[in-house]
């Protein structure tokens, strides 16, 4: 290999990549965004729901290459899209 590729390596694993885990770090979490599990943590249900809920496009999501991200505001409104009325007569807790 010459010494330009060998640079380039070096480049590559200051900037955090070539090195264990390397895979984690490129795909950080990007500020502001939830991914599924965070999603689903707040939902309090599985990620395979949350996973539903994008195979039907019921809840708004962002794309980023591969990475499916959701905008807190939109689960947000998610929720409240979803909120059933209480029955008459009936004691809420």
């Amino acid at each position: 290999m010459g010494s330009l590729g060998l640079e380039v390596i070096e480049l590559l694993r200051t900037a955090g990549f070539c090195a264990p885990g390397w895979k984690q770090r490129a795909r950080a979490d990007v500020p502001g965004l939830l991914d599924k599990r965070q999603v689903a943590e707040t939902l309090g249900v599985s990620v395979r729901y949350v996973d539903g809920l994008l195979a039907r496009r019921e809840l708004p999501f962002v794309r980023l290459g591969r990475l499916v991200r959701f905008q807190p505001e939109a689960v947000d409104a998610y929720v409240a899209a979803h909120v059933e009325p209480a029955r008459r007569g009936v004691l809420s807790a």
